[in-house]
């Protein structure tokens, strides 16, 4: 029968430290965000309602985090965030009879970072970086349109 040395229970500690941190990371990572509030049913009603009879426009979405998806922010916490769920939200779009959304991109996605309870730029953009970030999100969000099958009315000149 082998020994156990401290040095291999400080190894074993720590290897359990790492994964169980991994595992917690991953399932944060992967949560669905809460919408921050509870909407009584009668206003739900009466939201769809409202919604099957007039126009509505969301004039500034980011559905299910797309600017996330492919993305290499710098700040740990906005790289924990989870992206990828822009089915979900777009079909709640869709259920919810809304006739237009502009999907809004996040060109200085990689300059952020969560510090004091808000959203601030952490540094400046390098040189051209703000031009192959722009590119890069209307990448993504092209793949977005394309994947859920959404169609885009209006395309800005070049």
């Amino acid at each position: 029968m082998r020994k156990v040395t401290r040095r291999a229970l400080i190894a074993g500690g720590a290897a359990s430290g790492v994964a169980a941190a991994a595992a917690g990371a991953w399932w944060w990572s992967r949560r669905k965000p809460p919408l921050g509030m509870d909407i009584p049913e009668e206003f739900l009603q009466r939201g769809a309602a409202l919604l099957a009879e007039y126009p509505s426009v969301d004039v500034h979405s980011h559905p299910g985090r797309s600017f996330l998806v492919g993305a290499r922010p710098e700040s740990l916490i906005i790289r924990l965030m989870r992206d990828g769920f822009e089915a979900d939200r777009i079909a709640d779009m869709r259920k919810a009879h809304v006739t237009a959304s502009l999907f809004s991109m996040v060109a200085d996605l990689p300059l952020l970072s969560l510090e004091g309870g808000g959203l601030h730029a952490a540094r400046e953009f390098g040189r051209r970086q703000c031009e192959r970030e722009r590119r890069e999100c209307e990448g993504a969000q092209n793949q977005v349109i394309e994947r859920e099958n959404t169609r885009r009315a209006a395309a800005p000149e070049p």
